[in-house]
């Protein structure tokens, strides 16, 4: 069976909803760029109950922010969103 590399690229990359930071670290270790990501993690509200937001930043600049009541979550959305731009602009 043949598989066609940017098709398997594309599905592993948008199939990872829920993993979406790890997805962003292997698009970007892939193109040898890893070094270009940085996050802003920050809280508010209740220390029982807190309100995380993640900046992604890519090469300095943000790309995309997410936030969720756990910062895994946060980050995972503000990386798919990072993650679609990259891909949608055809990043190096």
């Amino acid at each position: 069976m043949l598989y066609n590399p940017l098709s398997l690229t594309t599905q592993f990359t948008f199939d990872m909803a829920k993993d979406g930071a790890f997805a962003l670290n292997n698009f970007l270790q892939k193109k040898n760029r890893l070094d270009a990501l940085s996050w802003v993690d920050s809280t508010a509200g209740p220390s029982h109950s807190p309100q995380w937001t993640c900046v992604c930043k890519i090469d300095g600049e943000v790309v995309a922010t997410g936030t969720g009541s756990q910062k895994h979550v946060a980050r995972d959305i503000a990386a798919n969103q990072a993650l679609k731009i990259l891909v949608d602009n055809n990043w190096a």
